[in-house]
C-alpha cells in the first residue's frame, strides 16, 4: 500500500525526472576523443538498454556522431565486434585507434557469403570467436529476415548483445524496424510495450540537440533539365517482355525501371536499354532452340552491356523437354524491337539532356565557388558520364563500385577520399594539384563516411527510399563541419516522367511510413509544400517541417527535454526540508504535490529493482506508460503549484495500486512475456517428454524439463529464437530421439544460459517515489 505524504512541486518534479532520467549526463574523454553531452547521454540510455535487453537501437539523425556514441556505450563490456559495410572498415580502424579501444571487423558482404553451420547456428570456420557486444553499423542493411545476411547476423548476436546504429532504420514500412528490433527482442518484439521500446531506442533529430558548430541546412533547391520527350515515347511504346521459365519482372517495373534511367542520364538509359535488348535476344536464342531458360540460366551467359553470350543454350538449360515456343518468341522478339526504336531514338537527340545537366552542375559549383561538392547518382553510367565531360574543369573526380578516376588516371578509393575530405578524414592535405573538390560518385558512397569538408550535395536522380537521400545529405550535415551553411540539389525528374513513375509521390509515402514509425523528418525535398517549382524555408536548426507526429521515440525524446528542465530548476528552488537531494529510492513514503492542468490526472515514478518508469493517468483513461500518451501529461505538470488535497492523493494512490498490481498479475500469467513460438513449441515438447518418460526416470526428467523451462523463459532474439527452433527437428523426425531426453534438455538449457543477456532489473521490491496530481479545479 501506497502512504504518502505533502512535498515541493520542484522537489516532486525532480524526482520524477531523476528516476525517468538516470545519470545525468556529464561529457568525457574517451581515448583521444572528447565526448559531447548528447553522446554521452545517449551512450549511458544505449549501455542501460545493453543491460536490460540485450540490445539497444541508436538511430539519431545522419552526421550527430553515432559512431564514438557507440563505441562509448560498449567501453568495457568485453570482447568487441563490428558489422558494417565493407566501405567503412577504414572509418572504424580510424575510429577505434583515436578510442584506444579494439574490436574485429566483419563486413555485410562477407556476412552475405558466409554459410551456416544449421545444426549449431555457428558460422563455417575454423576458429567460433565468441564476441560480448556486435555493434552493426548502417544496420537497415540487415532489415529483411528472408535473407541469409539476417540469418547470420541473428546466428552472430545469437549469445551476445547487440547494437544497432542506424539514421534510417524504416526504408519501406515499420516491418523493417520490427526485424531490426528482433535481432534482441525477438519475437516479442510485437508485443512490447511503448514504454520498453522507448527504453530501447534513441533517437534524436539535430533539432533536439542543437549543437554547437553543426552547419545549418538551407532550403532545398530544384533544378530542371531539359530533355527530349521523343525518347520517353520510344520508351513507352516498347512492348511487353516475355518472361522466362520461373516468372521474372513485371512488364510494369520494366517500364517503371527505364523511365527512372531516363531520368538520370541518356547514359544509364542507354546501358539500361542495351541490358534490356540482350536479354531479349538471349532469351530468343533459347527458345529457338526449343528452350524455355530460368532467370538464373539467362544470367549464366548474358555478361556486360554488350551481353556476351557465353554458351549455346541448349548446353545451360537444364530442361530437356522441347516446348513449342512460337508464340512466346514473337513476344521476345517484339520486345528487342522496340528497344532498339528506343536506341536509335536516344541516338538522335544527341545527348542534349546530358549537356543540360553537365550545365546546371556546373552552374552550381560555380554558384558555391570555394566549397566542396558532392554529385549522387544510382547509376554508375551517370556518374562515368558526367565525370567524362566535366573532368576537364579541374579537381573532379568519379567513384563507383570499380574504384575512383581522376584526370591523371586511376586511384584507390580511399585516396580520393583524402584529397576530397582530408580535414574529416584527418589525413595530410594533398598538393594544390592533387585536390579533389567535385566527387561525383554513386550511393556507395551515401553512408557512414565523414565528407564534412563539403558543404554542397546535388542529387543528379532521386533514389527509390527517402532514407538514401537523408543518408546523401548526411555526409556533409554533420558534426564536426567548419561551414556555417550546407546546400542541398536535385534535378527534378522531367515532367512527364514523373507523371509516369510518380517518383516523388512514392519516396513520400515510404517516408511518412518513416515518420510515423520512428519520427524521421521527411526530408525538405519530400514537404508537401516542396516540389520541382517551389521550395519551403527552413531555420538555423535544421529543416522545417510540420509538428513531428506522436511516435514513440520522438515522444520519449520531447519528455525528456521536459524532465531535464525540471532537474534545472531545482537548483534554483530550495526544498523544504533544506535538501537538493533527488535519489530515487531513500524516502520511506511517497512524496506527493499538485499543480494546476487542462485535465484531471496524475504522473508518478515507480521504480522496480533498478528500473525507473514514469506512469500517468488522464481522468476517464487507463493508467499508462506509453510516451506518446505521457506526452501530454508531462507538458501539463509544468502548470503552477496548487494545494494536494488529500482526497486526490488517496484517488492517485489507490489508481496506481491498482495498476501495479494488473502489471504484476500479468507478469506472472506470462502476459507480459508472451516469447515466440519457438518458446512455445520447446515448452510442448518438455510437456511431452516429462509425460512420456517412463516412471523411473521421471522424477530426473522433471527436474531437468523445470531447469529448462526456467532457462528459455528469459531468452530472447532472432538467433536464440532460430536456435530453438531447430532443436526441435531431431524429436519430430524420429521417436528415437525420446530415448535420450536428458541430453535434448541439457542442450536447451545450455543454449538458454548462454543466451540470457539482459539484467535482471525487473525483480525486486516496488517503490514509489513521487507523485504529481494534475488538477483542473
Amino acid at each position: 500500500m501506497i502512504t504518502w505524504r505533502i512535498a515541493d512541486v520542484a522537489l516532486v518534479r525532480a524526482r520524477l525526472a531523476a528516476g525517468a532520467l538516470g545519470d545525468a549526463p556529464t561529457p568525457r574523454m574517451l581515448g583521444t576523443i572528447l565526448l559531447r553531452a548528447h553522446q554521452c547521454d545517449a551512450a549511458g540510455r544505449l549501455r542501460r538498454a545493453l543491460l536490460r535487453f540485450g540490445g539497444a537501437l541508436l538511430a539519431d539523425d545522419v552526421g550527430l556522431g553515432k559512431t564514438y556514441t557507440a563505441l562509448a556505450a560498449a567501453d568495457g563490456l568485453g570482447r568487441l565486434l563490428v558489422v558494417g559495410p565493407a566501405s567503412l572498415r577504414f572509418m572504424w580502424r580510424q575510429s577505434l585507434d583515436a578510442t584506444g579501444m579494439h574490436a574485429d571487423f566483419l563486413s555485410f558482404e562477407t556476412l552475405s557469403r558466409r554459410v551456416v553451420d544449421r545444426a549449431s547456428g555457428r558460422h563455417a570456420s575454423t576458429e567460433t570467436v565468441a564476441y560480448d557486444v556486435v555493434i552493426v553499423d548502417e544496420a537497415h542493411h540487415a532489415r529483411n529476415p528472408a535473407t541469409r545476411r539476417y540469418a547470420n547476423l541473428a546466428a552472430l548476436t545469437e549469445s551476445s548483445r547487440v547494437l544497432l546504429l542506424t539514421a534510417t532504420p524504416v526504408h519501406n514500412a515499420r516491418d523493417d524496424l520490427d526485424a531490426l528490433l528482433a535481432l534482441f527482442l525477438g519475437s516479442r518484439v510485437r508485443q512490447a510495450v511503448p514504454g520498453d521500446l522507448a527504453a530501447a531506442i534513441v533517437r534524436r533529430t539535430h533539432g533536439d540537440v542543437r549543437l554547437v558548430g553543426t552547419p545549418a541546412r538551407a532550403p532545398p533547391i530544384w533544378l530542371q533539365a531539359r530533355t527530349d520527350s521523343a525518347v520517353l515515347a520510344a520508351v513507352l511504346e516498347i512492348p511487353p517482355a516475355s518472361p522466362p521459365r520461373d516468372g521474372g519482372v513485371a512488364n510494369a517495373l520494366v517500364t517503371l525501371g527505364l523511365v527512372r534511367a531516363w531520368s538520370s542520364t541518356d547514359a544509364a538509359l542507354r546501358a539500361t536499354l542495351r541490358r534490356r535488348v540482350a536479354r531479349a535476344d538471349s532469351l530468343a536464342d533459347a527458345l529457338i532452340a526449343g528452350r524455355h531458360p530460368t532467370s538464373l540460366e539467362l544470367r549464366a551467359w548474358v555478361v556486360g552491356d554488350d551481353a556476351t553470350q557465353l554458351a549455346f543454350p541448349e548446353l545451360v538449360t537444364q530442361d530437356r523437354s522441347r516446348v513449342d515456343t512460337s508464340e512466346l518468341l514473337d513476344l521476345v522478339s517484339a520486345h528487342a524491337a522496340g528497344g532498339r526504336r528506343a536506341l536509335r531514338a536516344l541516338a538522335q537527340c544527341k545527348g542534349c539532356a546530358d549537356h543540360s545537366r553537365r550545365e546546371l552542375l556546373r552552374r552550381v559549383r560555380a554558384d558555391h565557388a570555394g566549397r566542396r561538392m558532392v554529385v549522387f547518382s544510382q547509376y554508375a553510367e551517370s556518374v562515368r558520364a558526367m565525370f567524362s565531360h566535366l573532368v576537364q574543369d579541374g579537381g573532379v573526380c568519379a567513384v563507383t563500385a570499380h574504384g575512383a578516376v581522376v584526370a591523371g588516371g586511376r586511384l584507390s578509393r580511399a585516396e580520393a577520399l583524402a584529397r576530397f575530405a582530408p580535414r574529416a578524414l584527418r589525413v595530410r592535405p594533398p598538393s594544390r594539384a592533387d585536390v579533389i573538390t567535385m566527387l561525383i560518385a554513386t550511393d556507395l558512397l551515401s553512408e557512414g563516411l565523414n565528407l564534412q569538408d563539403a558543404a554542397v550535395v546535388v542529387h543528379l536522380d532521386l533514389p527509390w527510399t527517402p532514407a538514401r537521400l537523408a543518408q546523401r545529405m548526411g555526409r556533409v550535415w554533420r558534426l564536426g563541419s567548419d561551414h556555417t551553411d550546407v546546400f542541398e540539389y536535385a534535378i527534378a525528374p522531367p515532367p512527364p516522367a514523373e507523371r509516369i513513375a510518380a517518383v516523388i509521390t512514392r519516396l513520400h509515402e515510404k517516408a511518412v511510413a518513416a515518420r510515423t514509425a520512428m519520427g524521421i523528418e521527411l526530408s525538405p525535398l519530400l514537404h508537401p509544400l516542396a516540389s520541382p517549382s517551389s521550395t519551403h524555408t527552413q531555420n538555423r536548426t535544421g529543416a522545417e517541417s510540420p509538428a513531428r507526429l506522436p511516435d514513440v521515440p520522438g515522444a520519449s525524446e520531447q519528455i525528456r527535454q521536459l524532465l531535464l528542465q525540471w532537474l534545472e530548476q531545482l537548483s534554483h528552488v530550495r526544498p523544504e526540508d533544506g535538501s537538493t537531494a533527488v535519489a530515487v529510492g531513500d524516502e520511506p513514503s511517497t512524496i506527493v504535490a499538485a499543480v494546476r492542468a487542462p485535465f484531471d490526472g496524475w504522473l508518478a515514478a515507480v521504480a522496480t529493482g533498478q528500473q525507473v518508469r514514469l506512469v500517468g493517468r488522464r481522468l476517464g483513461d487507463d493508467a499508462t506508460t506509453d510516451p506518446t500518451r505521457l506526452l501530454t501529461m508531462v507538458r501539463a505538470a509544468g502548470g503552477v503549484p496548487c494545494a494536494a488535497r488529500p482526497a486526490s492523493s488517496e484517488r492517485a494512490a489507490a489508481e496506481l495500486n491498482e495498476f501495479l498490481r494488473f502489471t504484476t498479475a500479468a507478469t506472472v500469467a506470462g502476459l507480459a512475456d508472451s516469447g515466440s513460438s519457438a518458446h512455445a513449441r520447446i515448452s510442448s515438447r518438455i510437456a511431452c517428454l516429462v509425460a512420456a518418460s517412463p516412471p523411473h526416470r521421471r522424477a530426473a526428467i522433471s527436474r531437468l524439463a523445470a531447469k529448462a523451462n526456467r532457462a528459455i523463459s528469459g531468452v530472447a532474439g532472432a538467433g536464440v529464437e532460430r536456435a530453438l527452433a531447430r532443436l526441435l527437428r531431431p524429436t519430430e523426425d524420429a521417436t528415437e530421439g525420446l530415448t535420450e531426453p536428458e541430453q535434448w534438455l541439457q542442450r536447451i538449457t545450455e543454449l538458454a544460459r548462454s543466451a540470457r543477456l539482459s539484467a535482471e532489473d525487473d525483480a525486486g521490491h516496488t517503490v514509489v517515489p513521487a507523485i504529481l496530481l494534475l488538477s483542473n479545479d
